[in-house]
């Protein structure tokens, strides 16, 4: 073993006993049945994090957009997407249901960054059952805008990322992508404008590191999947060889085509 693999022991026992220590004198409690937590910052107690909405199917970019788009009242003609990045295949933990909503809010905005280990286990469950996700070299998490990391001090998708990277062996493309735009947030702009909201705001700045291999985008929501599609052409144009995306939730769908 190397020694950053001596450190990361080292630091996760030292972590462990002042997480424990700490749950003593400051006890905190789930948030979905009240028991008192055996870790603290993980949110949920075993038993609720299995209340999950799970999702047991896999979908297409286009299937997500096209879904996103009637349960909103955009109606798409065609996929905006183009053929490769249309065909990308998703998966996802569970729906984007109360108990999983309250997760990601945490670990987004409540600087919950434990959440995030348990979130990317599971995630690592639903990419090792799926054999398309198999052979792939590489995670690469969905970048923020540098203000926005500056901001909020650390990267969500590249937290879930880690942890998957933990317990599938599969290691982190650091720096492979970036977000050259700044763009408003998705959930701050009208339905129809979210598809184009994100293009053209993502760059891939180490080709080298991903050229020819089979990747797996990481963020937190699929939910318009535009974000996503934007993420994933530009790793494409950046001469990767095949995408996959896993994300912790998905919207609920409901029903998919184009008319």
């Amino acid at each position: 073993m190397g020694r950053g693999g001596e450190w990361r022991r080292a630091t996760g026992r030292l972590e462990s006993t002042a997480n424990r220590f700490l749950g003593i004198l400051f006890p905190e409690f789930c948030r979905g049945c009240g028991r008192v937590l055996a870790i603290r910052d993980c949110l949920l107690c075993d038993s609720c994090w299995l209340k999950l909405s799970w999702v047991s199917d896999a979908r297409t970019l286009a299937e997500l957009t096209s879904a996103w788009g009637r349960a909103n009242g955009v109606g798409f003609r065609r996929c905006p997407w183009p053929g490769r990045v249309a065909e990308i295949r998703t998966r996802a933990v569970a729906y984007m249901e109360p108990v999983m909503a309250a997760a990601i809010h945490n670990l987004k905005y409540r600087g919950r960054k434990r959440v995030a280990n348990r979130l990317g286990r599971l995630m690592a469950r639903v990419a090792l059952s799926d054999p398309a996700f198999r052979g792939c070299e590489g995670l690469v998490p969905v970048p923020l805008r540098p203000e926005k990391l500056r901001e909020r001090g650390y990267n969500p998708s590249a937290l879930l990322a880690g942890s998957v990277s933990e317990a599938t062996g599969i290691p982190v493309v650091h720096g492979a992508l970036v977000k050259i735009r700044p763009t408003p947030s998705q959930t701050e702009i009208r339905p129809r404008d979210r598809t184009v909201n994100p293009r053209g705001s993502f760059r891939v700045v180490n080709p080298e590191g991903i050229a020819g291999i089979r990747l797996i985008l990481v963020d937190d929501v699929a939910t318009s999947g535009s974000t996503l599609a934007a993420a994933a052409g530009a790793l494409l144009e950046g001469e990767a060889r095949e995408i996959r995306v896993l994300t912790a939730a998905r919207t609920p769908m409901g029903s998919l085509g184009y008319s």
